[in-house]
């Protein structure tokens, strides 16, 4: 059952999808103020609205260009027991997009001049196997061959304690920093750095305890301290919600069984402990933030633009070919433009943010159940094209 903080590796041809009945209407021709008409908003929540019903947690969709709003909607509920209606500008458990910030804090610290590209994971943890080939550059691009953590210790969790019910004690418990650390040493691929592509939780996960060893806080602080605090990212926490009733933040649910099978229901998902996450998939934000994330990093705050250049390039391999990522971002093009983007999943959410840089626009999908156990990769997806061909043809 692999079903936390996974990416969803959408590939991501979905970027390279037509709509002709657009072709008048793209951000790069339009002069005039940038909308959604009424056609096209009826169409987009026809399709939400058949694939998430009123009554099941639901969806947040926002759409920016240039700070403007363009279209901004939550539909379902936050709350399956409850009923309580899902609302805009809650905020979400991110998962993977969590990702874009740890990348972020290692360019900072590089910036600074306390890191670089080409150090060696043996000055940080020389014991660890191949530790003087694999550098800073192949964790950030998912090149280094190390093994996920996250699939493993949650499906052994579930295995052994599924009988007892969801919660935090059976699901998340013999998880620590030693366990996770023995676990991506003795399973670790011994491929060769930076000759293959494979996404990696625990490739993150080891970026994330660099940034504390190098500059001697905790990973929590120091990305509040040089990415949050700094771009005023209000609503973007580390900090899970107190309970399950707090105004500010989504329920996020999932399956028992398969959710097309007669009887199957939503169940409400604890937020994820900070410590079983950490770098790889901790951050909760609401969208507007991370949409504001994507804006100011990319004009240059935080790292400088000829850093930020490298960090949006696909990594070029040993053979030759290009990674799917650059340092932290997929990286794809649109009618000649770069899309950055970056998906996220955990066990009662999922997450799809796309930005182009160059138009200053940005489509974010919340979702508040888990996305492979109701096939919503597919369907946020479609949703994603067709925001896009409202644009992009």
């Amino acid at each position: 059952m692999k079903i936390i903080l996974l990416i969803l590796i959408i590939g991501l041809p979905f970027l390279n999808s037509r709509n002709s009945g657009h072709s008048e209407k793209t951000i790069c021709a339009r002069d005039s103020v940038y909308s959604i008409s009424d056609q096209e908003k009826d169409s987009l929540e026809a399709f939400i609205h058949k694939n998430y019903r009123d009554s099941l947690p639901g969806l947040e969709i926002l759409v920016i260009h240039n700070d403007k709003p363009l279209y901004q909607k939550a539909f379902g509920v936050s709350h399956f027991e409850k009923q309580i209606p899902l609302k805009k500008n809650l905020i979400f458990e991110t998962g993977s997009v969590t990702k874009l910030f740890t990348a972020v804090g290692i360019l900072n610290l590089i910036e600074k001049g306390k890191l670089s590209l080409t150090d060696p994971l043996s000055e940080f943890y020389p014991g660890f196997p191949n530790s003087r080939e694999i550098k800073i550059k192949h964790l950030l691009s998912h090149t280094a061959g190390i093994p996920d953590y996250a699939i493993h210790f949650m499906e052994k969790n579930i295995a052994e304690h599924f009988d007892q019910g969801f919660s935090r004690t059976n699901y998340f418990q013999d998880i620590d920093r030693q366990r996770i650390r023995k676990y991506l040493k003795n399973n670790y691929t011994r491929s060769q750095p930076g000759s293959e592509w494979e996404y990696s939780n625990g490739g993150y996960y080891l970026l994330g305890l660099i940034i504390e060893k190098v500059s001697g806080v905790s990973y929590f602080t120091y990305i509040r301290n040089n990415i949050i605090k700094p771009l005023n990212l209000k609503y973007a926490t580390f900090r899970d919600p107190e309970n399950t009733s707090d105004p500010k933040y989504a329920c996020g649910h999932y399956y028992v069984n398969n959710p097309s099978k007669e009887g199957s229901r939503p169940y409400q998902a604890y937020y994820l402990p900070n410590m079983y996450a950490f770098s790889a998939g901790s951050l909760n934000s609401r969208l507007k933030d991370l949409y504001w994330f994507y804006k100011q990093v990319t004009k240059g705050k935080i790292i400088n633009k000829k850093l930020l250049e490298k960090a949006m390039t696909p990594y070029e391999m040993k053979n030759g070919e290009l990674a799917n990522t650059g340092y932290g971002w997929f990286i794809h093009k649109k009618n000649g433009k770069k899309v950055i983007c970056h998906p996220g999943c955990t066990m009662g959410f999922s997450t799809i943010t796309h930005y182009v840089p160059e138009d200053d626009f940005f489509i974010g999908i919340y979702t508040n159940r888990h996305s492979q156990q109701c096939n919503l990769s597919s369907v946020n997806i479609t949703l994603t094209n067709k925001v896009f061909s409202y644009f992009y043809p």
